[in-house]
């Protein structure tokens, strides 16, 4: 005789308890198999009727997918479900696991990931945060936070990279303005004879324009006979 889902559930809560005192997944997903087929069949039955819960491994999933691709909680779900064959609208529906057991080891899962090491790192994580989360919908919506904060981190990062390279690049031509006002013993050029000197440097006519300062206008005009 088949085990009544109810008792599913408990041996899907043990198996958890396995992995994390074993780090067998195996037995996650054979409980989870068994609980998710005999769910179904019996929805009457299950723990209150509509009080169905998100499984480890679309949860796993829809983790991965919010570090990977910058998906919300929701959307990161729904693409879990689709991976996973599953109806979406019965994943969206199903009540969030209340293990927390479930919550540490999807974090425990990802601890290897490049892209939460580097929120590790980057100090955009808050792993106990992320821990102390009642729920698996609870942590995603909080992954999701996080992941957006180191997204405005990198973005953030890469303009400081551009601009010390657009100051260094103004310095560079700033010098080799000199080099050419010393080498033709004119300290006093003009600034159309310094766009004159660039534009044979190699420089085009907004960083010529940047780098003796005027407007990019001026340069545009003066460079046919420069």
């Amino acid at each position: 005789m088949s085990k009544e889902p109810d008792d599913l559930y408990l041996n899907l809560l043990k198996a958890y308890e396995e992995f994390l005192n074993n780090k067998d997944t195996r037995s996650v997903y054979a409980a989870e198999s068994q609980m998710t087929a005999m769910r179904r069949q019996h929805q009457a039955k299950t723990i209150g009727d509509k009080e169905q819960y998100l499984t480890w491994s679309i949860a796993n999933e829809a983790y991965q997918i919010i570090l990977e691709e910058h998906l919300g909680a929701k959307d990161a779900l729904i693409k879990a479900a689709e991976n996973h064959t599953d109806e979406v609208a019965a994943v969206l529906a199903e009540k969030s696991n209340p293990s927390k057991g479930m919550n540490k080891s999807i974090l425990e899962n990802h601890d290897r990931h490049p892209v939460q090491k580097d929120m590790v790192k980057r100090k955009k994580f808050n792993r106990q945060g992320i821990k102390n989360t009642k729920n698996v919908w609870q942590m995603l919506n909080l992954l999701s936070y996080f992941r957006e904060a180191y997204k405005e981190a990198l973005e953030l990062e890469k303009v400081k990279e551009d601009v010390a390279t657009l100051q260094t690049d103004v310095m560079l031509a700033q010098e080799e303005i000199k080099r050419l006002q010393l080498k033709t013993g004119n300290s006093a050029m003009t600034d159309r004879e310094k766009a004159a000197l660039l534009k044979n440097s190699g420089y085009n006519q907004v960083d010529i324009a940047k780098t003796i300062g005027v407007n990019k206008s001026t340069v545009s005009r003066w460079w046919p006979t420069l």
